[in-house]
């Protein structure tokens, strides 16, 4: 049983608490089946617009990265850079990436030839503070 702020108490799905002595890796789920059996649960005891907002609340807290790369090793490809800079994929590799001042491409080999382009996260972001406006 969970009890909210509002006072509703909501029946939980029954789950056995994890054995501290299991050496079994964690316990992953599908995509989506959290928030499909969490809002299953509790949205018959919540009213519409809170329905809603669980149901996006657990959509975004799916997305969030189990274990993110390192910005000293992660490798950034032009929607990544673009997220970064606030750009387009397409103007970051049509006018970003072919300014020299910009940092030189990583292509791994693939059996069609070379992959994408990737960049160092790294040398990205050091790139982009050079622009840095001096007050």
């Amino acid at each position: 049983m969970l009890v909210g702020q509002f006072n509703r108490t909501f029946n939980m799905p029954e789950t056995k608490p994890p054995n501290p002595d299991s050496v079994e890796a964690p316990v992953t789920f599908p995509p989506g089946w959290v928030q499909k059996n969490m809002v299953d649960s509790v949205a018959p005891a919540l009213g519409g617009e809170e329905a809603r907002l669980l149901s996006k609340l657990l959509s975004l807290l799916t997305r969030i990265p189990k274990s993110p790369i390192p910005l000293e090793v992660a490798l950034w490809n032009s929607t990544t850079i673009g997220e970064f800079l606030n750009r387009d994929s397409a103007v970051v590799r049509e006018r970003i990436a072919t300014l020299p001042s910009f940092p030189k491409a990583i292509r791994l080999p693939s059996k069609r030839g070379l992959s994408h382009p990737l960049y160092k996260a790294v040398e990205v972001i050091a790139w982009a503070n050079k622009f840095k406006e001096k007050h």
